[in-house]
Order: C-alpha cells, then sequence, then structure tokens
C-alpha cells in the first residue's frame, strides 16, 4: 500500500498535475497515508467492525448495510477526515487546517468516492472472500489514490491558505487593536 500510495500520487504529481518536478514531500505524505490507513485500517473496517455490526453473510440486504456504512459513515466521517488532517498535519504544520479543508472540499471528494466505489464495493462485499477484500480492494485503489491527490491538492497547488482558527482568531484580536488584519487600515 506504501508502494502504491507513492505510484498514484507520483502519476498524479507528473501526469495529470504536469508538475516540472516532484514533490517528495508531499509524496512520502500521500505514500505513509495510504500505507498505514488503506492497508491496516481498511482490514479492520471492512474485515472486523463490519463483520461484527453487520455479519459475515453475502446476502444482498448485508451487503447493502456493508456499502452504506462505508459511503455515509467510514469515508465522510473517518477515513477523508483522517486524511486531510494527516496530510496537513505533515504538509503544513496543522491538523485543524486539514479538517477545515476537509470541510470545504469534503463533496468535491466525497462525489468521486461514492461514484467509483459504491459498485465495486457491492461486488466486493457479495463475492469477494474477506481474505481476499483488501487485496481486491488495492487494484481499483490505485484510482481513487489518484483521483484523491489531484483533488486534495488542488487548493494547495492554486494558492489557496487556508486559515486555521487559530489564526483567523490572531487576525481578529489584531486587528482590534491596529485595525491592520483583513486589509483594514485606520482613518487619519
Amino acid at each position: 500500500c506504501w508502494v502504491k500510495g507513492s505510484a498514484s500520487d507520483l502519476v498524479t504529481q507528473k501526469v495529470i498535475e504536469q508538475r516540472d518536478s516532484v514533490d517528495w514531500r508531499r509524496n512520502l505524505a500521500f505514500a505513509a497515508f495510504s500505507g498505514g490507513y488503506c492497508g491496516c485500517a481498511q482490514h479492520y473496517v471492512y474485515n472486523v467492525l463490519f463483520t461484527r455490526w453487520f455479519g459475515a453473510a453475502v446476502d444482498i440486504r448485508t451487503v447493502a448495510k456493508k456499502v452504506a456504512a462505508d459511503g455515509l459513515w467510514h469515508v465522510p466521517l473517518v477515513y477523508l477526515p483522517s486524511y486531510y488532517a494527516f496530510q496537513d498535519m505533515v504538509l503544513r504544520g496543522s491538523p485543524l487546517v486539514g479538517l477545515e479543508r476537509y470541510s470545504i472540499e469534503c463533496l468535491s471528494a466525497l462525489k468521486p468516492y461514492w461514484a467509483m466505489w459504491t459498485f465495486f464495493h457491492f461486488a466486493n462485499f457479495r463475492f469477494t472472500p474477506p481474505e481476499l477484500r483488501i487485496s481486491s480492494i488495492a487494484g481499483m485503489s490505485f484510482l481513487w489514490l489518484m483521483v484523491l491527490s489531484y483533488i486534495s491538492h488542488q487548493s494547495h497547488n492554486s494558492g489557496v491558505e487556508y486559515k486555521g482558527p487559530a489564526l483567523v482568531l490572531s487576525e481578529l484580536v489584531e486587528s482590534e487593536y491596529t485595525g491592520s488584519a483583513f486589509g483594514l487600515s485606520e482613518v487619519a
């Protein structure tokens, strides 16, 4: 999963974004998250938690519950917030800024996730033995990780700066005393 994460980000940076040079820090952060979460945590979520919560059956009703839990709970409330917090902690020094970015960009990431994974997971939970599910996911996830890398770094590449709550608060306090924050100036 580490190699897959690194490779998917390399393809994104060089082919999709057509960057002249590779941002190796971004690539390492992407690879680390991919290895840790996509390899280990997803096994636990899909094979342990979902089996405990919904059972091991592969009937349509059980599979639908697992797909719904993935798309409506796991990804929007656990996976993507963890990803954004981790990326911004490594690349920008603040997990809170990552969560702020996610709150703004969540639909941009969720729509392609739902489009790519809903039917895939339905087939995966229905027909793939539990011990092979993560391996099955690995192939599809190479494509998904390229999409996620592109979406989650668009704002950074465009120069948009997200200000975490602490920075916004400090600017408000500064403006109270100097009037200089947010482009305000004192009238003489």
